[in-house]
């Protein structure tokens, strides 16, 4: 007959995890540049850990002792494969503490700027970013761009539209949140705003009152064409 475990002591199947988030999965701080160099230098300190740095390594491979920072970063930059660049642009050599950084400035919104190190080619704050970036107000110069290429895109329009289509099919706020349905929206336009649940149910009331009080004064106008005397008050 198998024994059982004695009380108090942990099943050996009994195990504990630890979860640790990661820089993507922080909230839209970590656009500001304060917060950005505070994360870079724990980065940077975790990384420098061990006989050999990703510093020294950097050094090493780049030859940065006979070479100039610019001519370093345009090297780096001949290899960097990844399409988040194009969301910045180039990136400007900083020195803080005797450390070279590259100074990222997006290009949607110049107050947006994200501080790396130079031996630090991780691309994560820069994805996190453009994630977060894609659903702003488009200039007014790729506004009129995107309408020259038949985007008839608004933000007050497509916020009317949604809050009417929540309402006529019965859907729940929350669904605007669905990824598939914001992958659609992103696919039709990528810089479509998507409202927050909270904010589609206040436009629902919004036109609800709205619509109300309108149709109140058309039936007063009806009814005292016909000679009726009501008088409504929206109430």
């Amino acid at each position: 007959m198998p024994s059982l475990p004695q009380q108090g002591c942990p099943s050996k199947r009994t195990k504990t995890s630890s979860v640790t988030s990661d820089v993507d999965t922080d909230s839209d701080r970590e656009s500001s540049p304060e917060v950005q160099e505070v994360l870079q230098a724990d980065h940077e300190a975790s990384q420098s850990a061990g006989p050999q740095s990703l510093l020294a390594k950097f050094k090493e491979r780049y030859q940065t002792h006979t070479k100039t920072p610019q001519a370093v970063l345009e090297e780096q930059q001949s290899k960097w494969k990844s399409n988040v660049y194009n969301h910045f642009h180039p990136p400007v050599i900083v020195t803080q503490n005797g450390v070279v950084k590259y100074k990222f400035v997006c290009k949607v919104a110049s107050s947006s700027v994200i501080l790396r190190a130079c031996h630090d080619e991780a691309t994560s704050n820069l994805k996190h970013h453009t994630r977060h970036c894609e659903g702003k107000i488009a200039p007014a110069g790729q506004a009129i761009n995107d309408y020259a290429h038949g985007s008839t895109y608004s933000k007050a329009s497509f916020r009317y539209l949604l809050a009417l289509w929540v309402s006529r099919h019965h859907c729940p706020f929350v669904i605007v949140q669905d990824e598939e349905l914001l992958r659609i929206f992103r696919m039709l336009y990528s810089r479509v705003e998507v409202p927050h649940p909270t904010t589609v149910s206040r436009n629902v009331k919004y036109i609800f009152s709205r619509a109300r009080l309108e149709l109140g004064k058309i039936l007063q106008v009806g009814l005292t064409f016909f000679g009726i005397s009501v008088m409504y008050t929206g109430s």
